[in-house]
């Protein structure tokens, strides 16, 4: 067998086993084993409280966004019997709207419309004898939509129409869900429901249209939390694209409110290191001492059965669960992937733990992997992104402005055969060069780079100064560029100064 267990008083760990580290993508995780491993933060309390209709979780990707929608349905599926729980990606929704509009009300209503047919489909699943007009009509307008079988009594309501609604069943239920829904809740009372949207950036344009589509959306989230009592939505979004469409439509202050940056400090990376390892121990040993440990007070054990007590980084020791915040930048998504391809390595070369060259062995890999992720997330919005990162290759990582628009120029327009031959930058045609320089700004390639006097050099990301790299009248506000870490490796980048230093 090709991998290597390790010892403790009653156990054994497989550092092969990809369950070691969760899975990467929370959609995909047993909700009751992502919450065994999720870390509770005080900050998120919110979410989890009806109290507070709409909550907004903003992150970049990989950060956990995903897994906090999925561990509150696990909370309400354990918390709240009598609640249920409607859970949707932005592509259900698109497809059950007609987005075609430029007038941001009728964006607004139609987003309204596509949302209470999202709710009221789930809600036929729930309404085992309908009582009235509008519970009956529910469950009508679920099984002409082939969402439940139709039935005989069915057929005998299709010209059944009632007061205030005015619905021809067999011919129009789609397009009264909003008021439909509102007959509902007039004879049923609040809706109790959870309302859980995932990804409705997903394939975001930074065009005109797509940023009105995509904030109409969320004042139509705002709309209904207070226009259905009972009614509680949690939705999530990138960083990056709030930012974008919140400098292009007023109306988003209004939002902002309700919105929270999801963020993972080095103590509760700690936690989350931990808290997995014990959830992989008490699923697969329940019955051993180590069972029952806890993260409070066995941290340094459970970190134990799998990493040495400190890894040498740059010619110092550095706390295992540090390097790993460090080389994942505190994207919990990058920490289990780098984990998994090390264990994997320390188990095929009998490691007792992961070592630092197990690790070392998978960094090249690991680095690759982030590339790709920041290639494919925004190949939709610039199908060319690749050539243009590797522009950068083999060169500097810190450049001033000039020098990075003719890095941009030189190393990938001229070569790509002129500005006329590139393909379309979020859906428009690209003008200069400074508008890629923009594009690699606001998806994280690079960061603007804050020397303090002290000599501590700072980054600051687009979500923080948006407007730099926007226009030619202020370019920079003075600072220069810096390549982000998890690119540099793979792409050669500060290779030749390392060699003259050698």
């Amino acid at each position: 067998m090709l991998t290597r267990r390790i010892k403790s008083p009653d156990i054994s760990i497989d550092l092969g086993d990809p369950d070691l580290f969760g899975n990467d993508a929370a959609e995909e995780e047993d909700r009751d084993v992502l919450a065994s491993y999720f870390v509770e933060k005080k900050s998120l309390a919110s979410f989890y409280s009806s109290s507070r209709p709409l909550k907004i979780v903003r992150a970049r990707k990989g950060m956990g966004k995903s897994a906090l929608l999925r561990k509150i349905d696990h909370h309400v599926s354990r918390q709240e019997s009598a609640a249920f729980t409607v859970k949707a990606h932005g592509a259900d929704l698109v497809g059950l709207a007609d987005l075609s509009s430029s007038d941001p009300l009728a964006l607004i209503g139609r987003w309204q419309e596509a949302i209470c047919r999202l709710i009221n489909l789930e809600l036929s699943k729930r309404i085992r004898f309908a009582v009235n007009d509008a519970s009956m009509l529910i469950v009508e307008s679920a099984e002409i939509a082939n969402f439940k079988e139709r039935n005989v009594i069915g057929a005998l309501l299709d010209r059944l129409k009632f007061k205030g609604v005015p619905l021809e069943v067999a011919k129009t239920p789609a397009r009264d869900g909003y008021r439909l829904l509102k007959a509902y809740t007039e004879n049923a009372g609040a809706l109790n429901a959870w309302l859980l949207i995932d990804d409705i950036d997903s394939t975001f344009l930074n065009t005109p249209d797509a940023r009105l589509r995509v904030s109409t959306f969320f004042s139509a989230l705002r709309k209904l939390a207070t226009e259905f009592a009972g009614l509680t939505i949690r939705v999530s979004v990138r960083t990056d694209v709030w930012t974008t469409i919140a400098r292009a439509d007023e109306a988003m202050d209004k939002c902002e409110q309700h919105t929270h940056d999801l963020t993972w400090s080095r103590a509760e990376f700690r936690s989350m290191q931990c808290k997995k390892i014990l959830s992989y121990v008490q699923r697969h040993f329940p019955r051993s001492a180590v069972a029952g440990w806890s993260v409070t007070a066995n941290a340094s054990d459970l970190l134990a059965l799998v990493f040495p007590k400190t890894l040498t980084w740059s010619g110092r020791p550095v706390p295992a669960d540090d390097l790993v915040h460090r080389l994942a930048h505190s994207r919990p998504r990058w920490s289990g992937q780098l984990c998994r391809l090390a264990g994997h390595v320390a188990a095929m070369r009998g490691s007792p733990r992961i070592l630092m060259q197990n690790i070392v062995a998978v960094l090249a890999q690991f680095r690759k992997l982030r590339l790709d992720d920041l290639h494919r997330e925004h190949q939709h919005q610039f199908a060319a992104i690749q050539a243009l990162t590797e522009a950068f290759a083999r060169g500097d990582h810190i450049y001033d402005t000039d020098r990075l628009l003719e890095t941009i120029h030189e190393g990938f327009v001229v070569k790509y055969g002129g500005l006329g031959n590139l393909p379309p930058l979020d859906g428009r045609h690209v003008q200069r060069p400074l508008e890629l320089a923009h594009f690699l700004f606001r998806i994280g390639f690079i960061s603007a780079r804050d020397v303090h006097p002290s000599g501590y050099v700072g980054y600051v990301p687009y979500e923080e100064r948006p407007q730099l790299l926007a226009n030619s009248i202020n370019r920079d506000d003075g600072f220069a560029w810096d390549i982000h870490p998890s690119y540099r490796r793979h792409l050669g980048i500060g290779q030749k100064k390392r060699q003259r230093r050698q």
